[in-house]
């Protein structure tokens, strides 16, 4: 996969396309920084760096870049560069750009056809190499989950075991989370996302973990829900069998050519089959890859078609106020015929002894 040559393909009617989206910049740059842009040309094999000062020298010097001194306003050197070429057509990441910025760059390229381009769309496909890195976080979550499960115990609070899980990751080669490790027990599950606390996780308690490894800047995304001793509520343990159905009729609804909506109406529907409408709060999953959280969704209203070598989760969930919830993840890859899970733990209720 040519970067490069995708870039103007989707972007034909532009000369150059200017990155200032931490994600994008690192897609093309191989840098993970917030100040500094990279600058694609359609007529040019690599892209141009504008890099700060204090990480000038992680870019080789086979590159071309523009130092970013201490002093220096970074949109006035990149103002400054693009008018010595020959650029008439300039993209720019709308979405990703303050106000100011902006209106500086249309004040001071009068001559330049100025256009917002959602540059995003560049990593909706996934190469075998991007898919094989999140392959490894998948494996580091994995790995780390089946090891907390062994650590994890009644009277812990929520925070304590999430220390663990964040612990065994890193320790398996992780450079930190995907995002911020949730677990959420008994009635306190019955929050979609809630944050972790200082709630002591009880004997019978439902425990829902949402938890990734970022690996080489790619992450993963996993949630299991498991029970703390035996199951003291019959309705939870039909509550997992029905959101673990959903989760099995949405993978076996992928494959290249359908929507994202069709995937998220495959697990919706199963839920309101079940009586449980008003209890699935959110979209079906979510794209990902350097960010956690990328574009398609798995949702009501996306008619993005499904194409060989996207990465999306699935993580159907069920959350009644006052009783609990359970959410189901897996990170997948879309192959030749259908879906790829790249996670390997198990998906079936599991009791972890007090």
């Amino acid at each position: 996969m040519n970067k490069m040559l995708d870039t103007f393909k989707f972007f034909p009617g532009l000369d150059a396309l200017l990155l200032t989206s931490k994600a994008n910049k690192f897609y093309f740059g191989g840098r993970y920084s917030d100040r500094g842009y990279v600058l694609l040309l359609k007529y040019q094999r690599e892209p141009i760096y504008f890099v700060d000062y204090r990480s000038a020298s992680d870019i080789g010097d086979e590159y071309q870049k523009i130092v970013l001194q201490k002093d220096d306003n970074p949109v006035d050197v990149v103002i400054k560069y693009i008018k010595t070429t020959n650029i008439k057509y300039l993209g720019l990441e709308g979405d990703h750009l303050s106000y100011n910025q902006f209106i500086n760059f249309q004040e001071h390229l009068k001559s330049l056809q100025i256009e917002s381009v959602d540059a995003d769309i560049l990593r909706y496909i996934k190469s075998d190499e991007e898919i094989e890195t999140i392959r490894k976080a998948c494996q580091i979550a994995d790995e780390s989950y089946l090891s907390f499960l062994k650590k994890i115990k009644i009277g812990m609070t929520e925070n304590e075991a999430a220390m663990i899980l964040v612990q065994e990751m890193k320790t398996r080669g992780a450079r930190k989370e995907s995002f911020e490790t949730i677990v959420a027990s008994g009635k306190h599950s019955a929050s979609p996302h809630a944050k972790t606390s200082d709630k002591v996780i009880e004997y019978g308690d439902f425990v829902t973990v949402d938890f990734g490894a970022r690996f080489q800047n790619y992450c993963s995304d996993t949630t299991r829900t498991f029970v703390m001793g035996e199951v003291l509520d019959e309705r939870m343990r039909d509550i997992y069998h029905i959101v673990l159905k959903a989760f099995m009729n949405a993978a076996k609804t992928v494959q290249p050519g359908v929507s994202m909506e069709a995937i998220d109406t495959a697990a919706r529907d199963t839920i309101i089959q079940a009586g449980y409408r008003q209890n699935f709060v959110h979209h079906l999953g979510h794209s990902l890859g350097i960010e956690c959280h990328e574009s398609p969704r798995l949702a009501q209203g996306d008619k993005s078609i499904i194409q060989k070598n996207m990465v999306f989760t699935n993580e159907p969930g069920v959350y009644i106020e006052g009783l609990g919830g359970v959410r189901i993840e897996d990170t997948f890859y879309v192959n030749e015929t259908g879906l790829q899970s790249l996670n390997t733990t198990p998906k079936e209720l599991m009791i972890v002894e007090a």
